[in-house]
């Protein structure tokens, strides 16, 4: 009867360690990386070619499912940000 009393509690205590490791898994999964694509220089090829590449690298990627993907305009966006504070015309306050 005794052997029976512990080949249940190691079971039990089997199961909630699996299930801890079970958990601590799903929680310590990396997000997504955020990706932002921007505009190849067309060094050697014309401007449509670079665009045209641009949008290519961009779907492919895209098409991984493993990066978040920044829309171009909000990078635009962002930029235009950046550069307006960097021109001294904000404050801090």
């Amino acid at each position: 009867m005794g052997n029976f009393y512990v080949i249940y509690f190691m079971r039990f205590y089997l199961r909630i360690f699996i299930f801890i490791l079970i958990i601590s898994n799903i929680i310590a999964q990396d997000p997504q990386t955020t990706l932002a694509v921007l505009d190849f220089e067309p060094r050697g090829i014309n401007s449509l070619e670079a665009a045209t590449l641009t949008d290519r690298f961009t779907s492919e990627i895209g098409k991984t499912e493993t990066m978040i993907l920044v829309d171009r305009t909000m990078v635009e966006e962002i930029l235009k940000e950046q550069g307006f504070q960097q021109s001294g015309c904000t404050t801090d306050e």
